[in-house]
């Protein structure tokens, strides 16, 4: 891997950081399986944001998750997403579900967004701020041989605390599930 960074700023105000990421790893491995190449850049802009780019191939094709830090809000507002094409999710189940023996395999289509603040209200960094929607055109899973294809479109509205399924069907040879509601992830 490479990596190169430079950071100059006062430490108690984002407002003053100043900040460029830029990283390469070749052959990257996630829980010993192959991930593919993986690139991370980041910079600050002139209008006081902070963009991160990571594009991996742990998907398939090459994936970008995008993510901007509003350094000029007190509270870092907070943007993050991506847009799946077609992913081969059959990587991901590996690296997720090491050692199962069970072979999950799939296909993914949609989008994922999430925002909010990393400062809370106590000015305290935390991530419990962040809230986001996953609404996928395109969802398949192959549970061993067994496909499992989602109605479009699965919506999925989540943060920390919990995920919220909206009514969501799967359907397959001899297989109709219809499911929805909310799984609380925390108190």
């Amino acid at each position: 891997a490479d990596f190169t960074a430079t950071a100059a700023g006062r430490l108690d105000n984002p407002r003053t950081y100043r900040v460029e990421v830029d990283a390469n790893g070749q052959d990257v491995t996630v829980n010993g399986r192959p991930a593919g190449d993986l690139t991370l850049t980041g910079r600050t802009t002139a209008d006081n944001k902070f963009t991160l780019e990571l594009t991996t191939g742990l998907l398939g094709r090459p994936q970008t998750l995008r993510a901007e830090i509003d350094l000029a809000s007190n509270e870092l507002a907070t943007t993050v997403g991506t847009t799946l094409d077609g992913a081969d999710l059959a990587q991901l189940f590996r690296v997720l579900l090491p050692d199962s023996g069970v072979t999950v395999t799939g296909r993914a289509t949609g989008t994922l967004r999430a925002r909010g603040n990393l400062f809370d209200d106590e000015g305290a960094f935390s991530i419990a701020g962040l809230q986001g929607r996953a609404e996928f055109s395109e969802l398949v899973v192959n549970i061993e041989d067994v496909p499992l294809a989602a109605e479009n479109p699965l919506v999925v509205l989540f943060s920390t605390n919990e995920v919220t399924f909206e009514r969501t069907r799967f359907t397959g040879p001899g297989t109709d599930i219809v499911f929805g509601g909310t799984a609380a992830l925390g108190a």
